[in-house]
């Protein structure tokens, strides 16, 4: 079986390498599948980290390949400022591994603004995606989870960002989860049809037109 390749940003998060080296450990173990880890950071930390968690050498190449990057982002670096002069920083370096079709997705804990500019100009957008969107699964008491976006990516939207955020929901939904047709919603503070703003009435006027499964507001 050909394993799946995850690039990962393991200088990112609240608590570093140790920790993120540790869970990757830890997921490669517990794997239904055979992963393949694109380890992006500072080659001596990542290092020290695999053999605390009991790595052997042999297995750095095939299971743990070592990225070494050579740029850190620091807690004060804006996008742009990171973008052209950290373009050694993990953060970036991981997404373009996926560019490169070596790593099917890549994962950070870092900055969300960072990571969107660098998603952006490296991966680009889909046809009709105006912005990207940061999405998450929520538990319900039925069976399937419900996905949500978008939970933080954006501070403003405009119409044309809502319908967009409830596109790709369906598609990412119907791949997914094989789900025929997805039903969309819009969050708002009431179900009746004259509550909310303008942005989000003219969103679901759009959506009922776009979208064959749109249930309205929520």
């Amino acid at each position: 079986m050909q394993p799946i390749a995850l690039a990962v940003d393991v200088m990112s998060g609240d608590y570093g390498c140790d920790t993120i080296v540790a869970g990757v450990v830890e997921t490669g173990r517990l794997a239904p599948a055979p992963i393949k880890f694109y380890l992006c950071g500072d080659k001596a930390e990542i290092s020290a980290a695999l053999r605390r968690n009991n790595v052997s050498e042999a297995q750095v190449p095939q299971t743990f390949c070592i990225e070494h990057c050579p740029d850190a982002i620091q807690g004060g670096d804006t996008p742009g400022h990171a973008w052209k002069q950290k373009s050694g920083a993990s953060i970036i370096r991981c997404i373009a591994l996926q560019r490169e079709g070596k790593a099917q997705a890549s994962i950070s804990a870092g900055d969300t603004g960072i990571l969107l500019v660098a998603a952006i100009i490296i991966l680009g957008r889909t046809k009709g995606v105006r912005r990207p969107a940061l999405a998450a699964l929520l538990p319900t008491i039925k069976k399937q989870s419900v996905l949500v976006l978008d939970v933080g990516a954006n501070l403003n939207c405009r119409t044309e960002h809502l319908v967009s955020f409830g596109r790709m929901g369906f598609y990412y939904a119907q791949r997914m989860f094989s789900i025929d047709a997805p039903t969309v919603a819009l969050l708002n503070i009431g179900k009746e049809k004259n509550k909310g703003s303008k942005i989000i009435r003219n969103a679901s006027i759009d959506l009922q037109k776009q979208c064959r499964s749109f249930a309205g507001f929520i």
